[in-house]
């Protein structure tokens, strides 16, 4: 019996869901939150999944992630209350193979669901050859794309989109033929959702039409498809910001405390050492003290603000983003768009990722492409979303590099917290910060970030 798995936090309409599918001969199985569902769809094998993206723990985008990241291949339904289309283009490109918008009608909605099962069915002895173009090849047997002999992470929507324009042969493929072939819909069910996926393709063709109007489907059109869409699948600065976001919102600490250990080595290899007391509350506000506290000399950063005092009394105030607290710290508490405005702001192109490696760790790295060292860019470890690196050109030598590093993570609860920081120049050490006293989520006065009230203690 075909195995489906519905994740829906609403208990009446996942109660429906459940009875309709039951009645057309599915077994049906429904968890309420996302971390279930993840949970099931790994250890319960179901043929399909109808997903929601609003849930409880983990939500929608995160478990369709994991699942693709992870391999699983079964189909899976959007059903969403979002009618927003940035969301429903997000979940596609997550790998989802359809969505249905909230309030939906049930027999639409079974009817994608028996196409999406009827598309991903194993195919039977008349699959058909391989078929070659170029460096890329289409297994219809195994439902696999290989380009230059490495496999194209493709879903089983886009494969179908794939095989239906091949069996076309460069000859014009109307919109609605594509619904009917690939996503066996009628003609009385309106879908935009065939429109996503040639997007993926970027080709110039005419509204309605795949491959007309000398955009005809060559072998050369298929391979710039594949490949566009090998790079689609990878992720984007601002989905890095995501997966940071929703990995800790609600479970990083709100203070904390330390006490700063300071060395500065001159460029002759001189060190010079200092002692600072500093105090944050996330997001965005961190008091530095100077020692001798008496002195009177310290910064107040205040949601993009930075206010110096020297002998108790302000010196210096102006507008500042503070790279290392928005990716430090404000990640976990501002909305990802938020973040992804303010880092752009700050010269950071979040439509550029790649992949590394940092101290033997694998790294997102934002801003700049493989092997570029000179472009502003940060660094985030991908197990743990947590920011490590940020390199940019000198602020004073634009021939330099400068290169700050988060190090030596600790947990603290179910966050980390770096208890060194160091600042190089074109690889050599400039300056190090060494964190002991560690203390989170005292309570802190507002009075401790108010640059009107400096130098205000906390108790």
């Amino acid at each position: 019996m075909t195995r489906v798995l519905v994740v829906e936090d609403n208990a009446d309409l996942a109660f429906g869901l459940r009875n309709n599918l039951e009645i057309e001969g599915y077994e049906v199985l429904v968890v309420e939150d996302g971390t279930q569902g993840l949970a099931r769809a790994r250890d319960a094998a179901p043929d399909l999944i109808i997903l929601d993206l609003m849930l409880p723990g983990l939500d929608g985008y995160r478990v369709l992630r994991a699942l693709r990241d992870e391999g699983r291949r079964m189909p899976i339904l959007i059903l969403t209350a979002r009618g927003e289309e940035a969301d429903k283009v997000r979940g596609l490109r997550l790998g989802a193979d359809d969505y249905v918008t909230k309030p939906f009608g049930v027999l639409e909605l079974l009817a994608r669901v028996e196409a999406l099962l009827r598309r991903s069915a194993p195919p039977g002895d008349g699959a058909g050859p391989p078929e070659h173009f170029g460096p890329v090849e289409v297994i219809p047997a195994s439902r696999t794309v290989l380009r230059n002999g490495q496999p194209v992470p493709l879903t089983p929507k886009e494969f179908d989109l794939l095989v239906a324009l091949l069996r076309r042969d460069g000859a014009v493929v109307t919109r609605m033929e594509l619904l009917t072939e690939v996503w066996g819909y009628s003609a009385a069910v309106l879908s935009r959702t065939v429109d996503t996926h040639p997007h993926r393709s970027q080709s110039r063709v005419p509204p309605g039409e795949v491959g007309g109007g000398g955009g005809a489907l060559t072998p050369h059109v298929i391979c710039t498809l594949l490949t566009l869409a090998a790079a689609d699948s990878q992720r984007t600065g601002r989905e890095v910001l995501v997966a940071m976001h929703d990995r800790y919102v609600g479970k990083w600490y709100r203070t904390v405390t330390f006490i700063q250990k300071n060395t500065a080595t001159a460029p002759d290899g001189q060190a010079r050492h200092s002692t600072w007391r500093e105090y944050a509350a996330l997001p965005g506000r961190l008091r530095i003290e100077f020692e001798p506290v008496d002195s009177g000399g310290g910064v107040l950063f205040v949601r993009d603000s930075q206010f110096a005092f020297s002998g108790g009394r302000l010196t210096s105030a102006k507008a500042f983003v503070h790279p290392l607290m928005v990716l430090g710290f404000d990640v976990y508490f501002d909305p990802p768009e938020q973040t992804a405005v303010k880092l752009e702001r700050l010269g950071y192109d979040l439509g550029t990722v790649h992949e590394d490696t940092l101290d033997g760790r694998p790294v997102f790295v934002v801003g700049a492409k493989a092997g570029d060292r000179r472009t502003r860019q940060f660094w985030v470890d991908q197990e743990r979303l947590v920011f490590v690196r940020l390199l940019e050109p000198g602020q004073r030598d634009t021939a330099s590099t400068g290169d700050i590093r988060f190090n030596q993570y600790r947990p603290v609860g179910a966050a980390w917290l770096a208890a060194e920081v160091a600042f190089l120049v074109d690889g050599r050490q400039r300056w190090l910060e060494q964190y002991t006293e560690i203390k989170t989520d005292r309570v802190l006065t507002d009075s401790l970030f108010d640059p009107r009230r400096w130098p205000a203690r906390s108790n």
